[in-house]
């Protein structure tokens, strides 16, 4: 209600796969899963704000320093991980529609300039063919499902970094 007030329109939301260890305790960093994404979707949507939903494709914090894959795709190769991007990111967002949330842009992936879903940050990462590669099919996965789901969505790259090489190479 009070950024409503202030004028905000738009709310961006992140989730994260698994944000829960074997104890079912979070990282610290909050419980950022799909029952707490829905139930801040439809509050934001109680108020009239447009979401942007940001996909971490990570149990917790996804950022230039740390793109580890989720605990469930960990040991996938490209391929199986490419299908668990497009299948996750679908499901969500359909589980989003159905709870009447005004989805009017995705993010796919997090601040993904040194890489996305990498056993460790690679700062050759867009410059090496093999990963290059590989992380396009992840972005291109979450695209597809995104359109698939929501054909009028914005979708949204989160490069952080302001670094025009950087731009055109990914």
């Amino acid at each position: 209600n009070i950024l409503k007030q202030a004028g905000v329109n738009y709310i961006r939301l992140r989730v994260w796969n698994d944000p829960y260890n074997a104890k079912m305790q979070t990282y610290g960093g909050g419980a950022s899963d799909e029952a707490t994404l829905i139930q801040l979707a439809k509050r934001a949507q109680a108020h009239g704000m447009a979401i942007l939903m940001d996909f971490h494709y990570s149990d917790f914090w996804a950022d230039p320093a740390t793109q580890l894959a989720p605990k469930a795709w960990s040991n996938e190769d490209p391929a199986t991980m490419q299908k668990s991007v497009y299948n996750y990111t679908k499901k969500v967002l359909q589980d989003l529609k159905a709870a009447g949330a005004d989805v009017e842009m995705v993010q796919v992936g997090n601040e993904i300039t040194q890489g996305i879903l990498t056993p460790q940050t690679r700062v050759d990462f867009w410059t090496n063919e093999s990963t290059a590669k590989d992380g396009c099919a992840y972005l291109s996965a979450g695209v597809k499902a995104t359109r698939e789901v929501l054909p009028s969505a914005k979708v949204l790259l989160h490069l952080e970094e302001m670094n025009q090489g950087k731009y055109r190479n990914i």
